[in-house]
């Protein structure tokens, strides 16, 4: 199993662990991280209250984050 057969179907290149697991690891520059999804979600308003954060202020910080950090693919 080379490098560059995986390179044009996958986004990982297989390998195996020196003790025999199969894995994947990111062969691309900037590692796993250019590679890794994450998912984003919002407190639901009754969590604001039990912890007492005022829910005005989350929100426009979850409207800053959005504009700024989150993006769909």
């Amino acid at each position: 199993m080379g490098f560059l057969p995986t390179l044009a179907s996958s986004a990982t290149q297989p390998f195996i662990s020196t003790d025999g697991v199969l894995n994947h690891r990111a062969p691309v520059l900037g590692g796993g991280s250019a590679i890794n999804a994450g998912f984003y979600s919002r407190a639901s308003v009754e969590y604001l209250e039990e912890v007492g954060w005022d829910p005005q202020l989350v929100n426009k910080s979850y409207k800053w984050v959005e504009r700024k950090v989150v993006f769909r693919p």
